[in-house]
């Protein structure tokens, strides 16, 4: 990640979106957790100021890794759809 976070908070998806929708202004408490069940969500938070003409660039990389058991489906489907040892289709 560039431009690094000035805080930060995982919590309760519901959570985090009424701390910012509530009408207050919201400092995020640099918590990670640990949160153990419902729909998890983050978000980070940046203080900084800008002059007339600049600017400031967030970016953010992600890695996508399926869990086991996705791979295991992936692989079962790709098995299903690759053409049978011998090649070609054949009538029957």
């Amino acid at each position: 990640m560039t431009g690094r976070p000035s805080h930060y908070e995982v919590g309760k998806a519901s959570d985090l979106y009424g701390a910012l929708t509530d009408g207050n202004p919201t400092t995020w408490t640099d918590v990670g957790g640990p949160v153990t069940n419902g729909d998890l969500a983050w978000s980070f938070q940046w203080d900084f100021t800008l002059a007339p003409g600049e600017s400031y660039i967030i970016s953010k990389d992600k890695d996508i890794v399926p869990e086991p058991a996705t791979l295991a489906l992936l692989a079962l489907a790709a098995a299903r759809c690759w053409p049978a040892a011998g090649g070609g289709n054949s009538a029957q």
